[in-house]
């Protein structure tokens, strides 16, 4: 007999999530790149897609986008602040910093082998919906202790109520 239980199934058995949210067992693997030029940040958001949302200079007003209503127009010379956006199993990152736009793509990968956990979690928007997030969880060695500790968060996406 097994007596082995995966960090996910505790979670999952004693109910320590919120209803209709499970843990499930995988990784987020990111994938950083920095950009220099503000057309370059904001050509790339278009071309990954999906559904998400951008803060640019150009507006007080956060714009959101999905499939099927592209990103909004954004005025020449502005600057993106800071977005993210998801497609499937990957979701884009986006902060401004001295050096650049820091834009880091986020891989979900599913994996029962592994120790690391993903849970998602919802947050509430200004406007009454919902953004949804995957925080993925991993063990770190804390003075010779092990932990499992956040690494890493994904947009998962709006509802709205």
């Amino acid at each position: 007999m097994n007596t082995h239980m995966h960090i996910t199934q505790i979670l999952n058995n004693l109910k320590l999530l919120p209803e209709n949210e499970s843990a499930v067992s995988g990784k987020l693997v990111p994938k950083p790149e920095i950009l220099t030029d503000a057309s370059g940040v904001i050509a790339k958001f278009r071309a990954f897609g999906g559904e998400g949302w951008l803060c640019s200079t150009d507006s007080v007003e956060i714009r959101r986008f999905s499939p099927g209503v592209p990103l909004p127009v954004i005025l020449p010379g502005a600057w993106p602040i800071s977005g993210e956006a998801v497609k499937g199993d990957e979701s884009l990152h986006l902060t401004r910093s001295a050096d650049g736009w820091h834009l880091t793509t986020l891989r979900r990968e599913l994996d029962t082998t592994t120790e690391g956990v993903l849970i998602s979690s919802t947050l509430l928007a200004r406007n009454g919906g919902d953004f949804h997030y995957e925080t993925a969880w991993a063990h770190v060695n804390v003075a010779g202790q092990k932990e499992l500790r956040p690494y890493a968060f994904r947009f998962l996406g709006f509802t709205t109520k």
